[in-house]
């Protein structure tokens, strides 16, 4: 774990230099290990309150507060994690993903359906063109059974990146196993999409497999 130290600005790592995703990456990663979720949320609650955007490698302060919210919401404690997604859209400072897409999801989990929803369709109505977003709000939706939604969002993102080589491979892989479990609650027939992951999954198994010279072990 990074040590962690106060400056007059923004908080910085033990070699002096300000912290980067690697370093919240790492304290996040601390909390998978302990289940101590609570503890990290705290410490990413603090440096958020000390910190200021840095250069462009710092983590901004609202991406912390996003960090933190998501750290409240595993511990089962959608409630924190709404005030800090809501602190992080007050920022208005650089975040990976819109806060609001993590607020909806929280504000779900309060049973505030109707104030998610209209979030989620605030953010449609802007015509967002981040495939991360679109995929997060697909699995948010599918999460609620709302497999329509769902569908509509994965289908979208996929649009955007349009095949291999446009996304991350994670980030595509993601959006077509979404949609793909989706469309198999909705009974839908296979489609170019699902061909694709088809693919790809087909593509790892024959790179899993020994090759003709190979012990498997």
């Amino acid at each position: 774990m990074p040590v962690l130290g106060r400056d007059d600005a923004y908080p910085r790592n033990v070699t002096g230099t300000p912290l980067t995703l690697d370093d919240i990456d790492e304290l996040e990663f601390e909390a998978a290990r302990t289940g101590d979720y609570v503890a990290v949320a705290e410490r990413l609650e603090w440096l958020a309150d000390t910190a200021g955007d840095v250069g462009d490698d710092a983590v901004s302060r609202a991406e912390l507060l996003m960090r933190a919210g998501a750290q409240w919401q595993l511990a089962n404690r959608p409630e924190r994690a709404a005030e800090q997604y809501r602190r992080a859209l007050d920022d208005g400072g650089r975040t990976a993903v819109d806060p609001r897409a993590y607020l909806a999801d929280a504000l779900f989990d309060l049973s505030r359906e109707g104030e998610a929803r209209r979030l989620i369709a605030q953010i449609r109505a802007e015509g967002p063109t981040d495939p991360e977003l679109h995929n997060f709000l697909a699995e948010t939706l599918e999460a609620q059974r709302d497999l329509e939604g769902a569908h509509e969002w994965a289908t979208a993102g996929l649009e955007l990146v349009r095949g291999p080589g446009q996304a991350p491979w994670g980030l595509l892989d993601s959006l077509l196993r979404a949609r793909y479990r989706v469309r198999r609650e909705m009974r839908l027939p296979e489609d170019e999409h699902d061909l694709m992951l088809d693919a790809m999954l087909d593509e790892e198994d024959r790179q899993a497999r020994p090759g003709d010279g190979d012990r498997a072990v």
